[in-house]
C-alpha cells in the first residue's frame, strides 16, 4: 500500500516532468567539496539530510547533479513509521523549505481525499485511500506543533 503511493508520486512527477528530488542516493560526491563543506550534516534525526546537504552545497556556489535515470522508493518499516516520518517534516518544513507556506500545507491535508480518490483509482489500491490523508494530516500536525527546534 505504501509502495503503491510512492509510485504513484514517482509516475507523477515524471508525467508532468517534475525533476525528482535531490535525495542521497542517486548521487555521486565530489569528496573535495563534501569536506570543504565541513562533511555530511549532523542531525537529530536523519530524515532531511540530504535537504540540508543540498543548501549547503548550493549557498556555497556548487551545483547538485542527479542521475534522474536510478529512482529510488523509499520504503519504511511500516505505516507508523511513515507517519512518523512525515511529521517530523512536517516539524522542520520551514527550516527545510525557503517556500513554506501553512496556509498551503492546511489546503493540501484537507484536500487529500480527493487526491486519494485519485491515487486509489489509479494504482488500483483501496488502501491509498485512507494512507494518503494519514500523511498529509501527519505534516501538519508537526507543522502546527511547538516543537521547533532546528534540524541541525
Amino acid at each position: 500500500m505504501l509502495r503503491k503511493r510512492h509510485e504513484y508520486i514517482m509516475e507523477r512527477n515524471q508525467r508532468m516532468e517534475i525533476p525528482f528530488r535531490k535525495t542521497l542516493d542517486n548521487t555521486i560526491y565530489k569528496t573535495r567539496i563534501i569536506k570543504s563543506l565541513g562533511g555530511f550534516p549532523r542531525l537529530l534525526i536523519s530524515p532531511g539530510l540530504d535537504i540540508v546537504l543540498n543548501q549547503r552545497i548550493e549557498a556555497n556556489g556548487f551545483k547538485w547533479s542527479v542521475n534522474y535515470m536510478t529512482v529510488s522508493i523509499h520504503l519504511r518499516k511500516g505505516l507508523k513509521d511513515e507517519l512518523t516520518h512525515y511529521y517530523w517534516y512536517g516539524i522542520y518544513h520551514r527550516q527545510l523549505n525557503a517556500s513554506y507556506d501553512l496556509k498551503r500545507t492546511i489546503r493540501i491535508a484537507f484536500l487529500s481525499p480527493l487526491q486519494a480518490l485519485h491515487i486509489a483509482v489509479n494504482k488500483r489500491s483501496t488502501q491509498v485511500f485512507y494512507i494518503y490523508p494519514l500523511i498529509r494530516f501527519a505534516i501538519l500536525a508537526g507543522a502546527l506543533s511547538k516543537r521547533e527546534k532546528p534540524p541541525y
